[in-house]
């Protein structure tokens, strides 16, 4: 064959797979649609890149989505609250990395890690979850390190192909392709508010028994929470160099969750303030609710929880920044 006519052979070769990739996609990609929840990324992502200083941003997984009340922060403060909390699944790393582009000098970020959090590796990610994100906001891609690509790239695609294969077939089948239904998000919005919030469960009590966990490990692995320490360690050394505080809350927990384990509690507690570099604003104790204000005893609130959750958050912070004014100098003009 010659070259011109191999070269024309494999051009159309390859615009007849583009075609049957674009086809695919157009039949399956509409994340804020199928994935309201994580669609709210971009909310997440626009505010931390526009909200004004003084800014709290508060950093962790599903505890802050389900129950970080940003309006009453506002209301109380002179803060401008950034809830960057989703889910737990994307681990330690990635949930860093999705901040640090973005921090500015006289940022304070409020970490709120899950137990779960020190449990795995930090860069366990669950690639189903990672793929659903980056549907939401491509650009999050810059996120990712080498093990999230090895994730994506291996068990990633074994999980999202058949998924995406699933959910293709089902549109066409049900002939809504995405220029049918470019609404999408839209019809979720009033499940949040302008900060990401998910406000949804803070009028109505959700069903329960669908979701039980236990929060806290039945043994500890110790070099696993001594390696995520350290990245924090690290995470704080970076925000040191651009003038950023960052302070550490532990997350709410149900009564009957933390009285079934207290002693693995206190032995987190007990590592978290002999290696961890940032500074501890309250105790487990602090964060300690009636089972009846959680979701299926998970770390999710409901009703008032949110509100009784960011309140103690904002007395422990009031109260650490009583107790060492010299790392808050706005002290005297807040209203904290």
């Amino acid at each position: 064959m010659s070259l011109p006519k191999f070269i024309s052979s494999f051009g159309q070769f390859i615009a007849f797979q583009t075609l049957i990739f674009g086809s695919f996609l157009w039949l399956y990609y509409r994340p804020a649609y199928q994935y309201p929840n994580y669609a709210t990324t971009n909310i997440k992502h626009e505010r931390l890149k526009k909200a004004p200083s003084p800014r709290l941003i508060f950093v962790g997984g599903s505890n802050l989505f389900f129950g970080l009340d940003s309006e009453l922060i506002k209301a109380q403060t002179e803060y401008h609250p950034i809830n960057m909390g989703l889910t737990v699944a994307t681990r330690l790393n990635f949930i860093l990395n999705e901040v640090k582009p973005q921090l500015l000098a006289g940022d304070t970020v409020v970490l709120v890690l899950e137990y779960q959090q020190f449990t795995v590796p930090g860069n366990a990610a669950n690639p189903q979850i990672l793929a659903r994100i980056l549907e939401q906001r491509p650009r999050s891609i810059q996120y990712l390190n080498l093990e999230h690509w090895k994730l994506l790239f291996d068990k990633g695609i074994q999980d999202n192909a058949g998924i995406a294969l699933r959910a293709a077939v089902e549109n066409f089948v049900a002939r809504k392709p995405i220029l049918l239904q470019s609404d999408g998000y839209s019809k979720y919005a009033r499940r949040y508010n302008q900060y990401g919030d998910l406000v949804m469960f803070r009028d109505e009590k959700p069903a329960q028994g669908r979701h039980r966990e236990d929060l806290l490990p039945n043994a500890l692995n110790y070099s696993v929470i001594h390696k995520n320490i350290d990245t924090l360690n690290k995470f704080k050394e970076y925000c040191n160099s651009k003038h950023v505080k960052v302070i550490y809350s532990y997350p709410p927990m149900p009564y009957s969750q933390y009285s079934k384990k207290k002693l693995i509690a206190k032995k987190f507690d007990r590592l978290f303030r002999e290696r961890l570099n940032i500074p501890l604003i309250n105790s487990q104790e602090d964060m300690v609710f009636p089972d009846e204000k959680f979701i299926d005893q998970t770390y999710h609130m409901h009703s008032d929880g949110p509100s009784l959750q960011t309140q103690k958050v904002l007395d422990s912070l009031y109260s650490y920044k009583v107790k060492d004014a010299s790392n808050f100098e706005d002290l005297k003009k807040s209203n904290l």
